[in-house]
């Protein structure tokens, strides 16, 4: 486990002086890390064997369909306020298409080709967390969880495009600042709603 200076510890540990608690204070947060590793390493295993299947890209409704349950499934484990994790679903459910105009079954294969790209992209992510465990991973994890998601303006309803993408903005900044502190909420990544 990574050695962290004392003030980069929770406030729990940081006012114990009991070597006893500290230890059991650390335990818990690793159990509750690997809890939140392992959860995610389930959701996206489960989602890559839906995207793999081989006919999925003939059928259009199915395919939107996972994907908009990937998503919303990846914001539920995001560490953000309930207010703004309810916001953030409301919006994104409100806005998405079932059916894209122009859709054709080339252009889903290429879209099931970025989820899988994604969905392993966020593996490494989890997986690299798993082996450097930290006190602050659920903010890291929750950042590589937002931007893992594969949204993109055509499957929104073009008047909610900026709405959702505001909703995004918020959250991203929020994580950033539990993460790195008040001072970065200047410096905040955004997510952008892919073209």
């Amino acid at each position: 486990m990574k050695t962290l200076g004392r003030s980069f510890l929770p406030l729990e540990i940081q006012q114990c002086s009991d070597a006893s608690k500290v230890t059991v204070l650390l335990n818990a947060i690793e159990l509750e890390h690997l809890a939140i590793v392992d959860k995610l390493l389930s959701l996206i295993d489960y989602y890559e064997i839906i995207f793999a299947a081989e006919d999925l890209f003939k059928k259009e409704y199915e395919f939107s369909n996972n994907n908009l349950n990937l998503i919303l499934d990846l914001i539920n484990i995001v560490r953000i306020p309930e207010e703004m994790m309810t916001d953030l679903r409301s919006a994104i459910i409100a806005a998405w298409r079932l059916r894209v105009p122009g859709s054709t079954r080339e252009k889903r294969a290429k879209e099931i080709s970025m989820v899988l790209q994604s969905i392993e992209r966020l593996r490494n992510d989890i997986n690299w967390a798993k082996e450097h465990p930290d006190p602050d991973i659920d903010w890291q994890l929750g950042v590589a969880i937002m931007h893992s998601i594969s949204l993109r303006r055509f499957d929104l309803i073009p008047q909610d495009i900026h709405k959702v993408q505001d909703l995004l903005d918020q959250a991203m900044e929020y994580l950033e600042t539990m993460m790195y502190g008040l001072s970065s909420a200047q410096n905040t990544t955004s997510i952008s709603v892919a073209r």
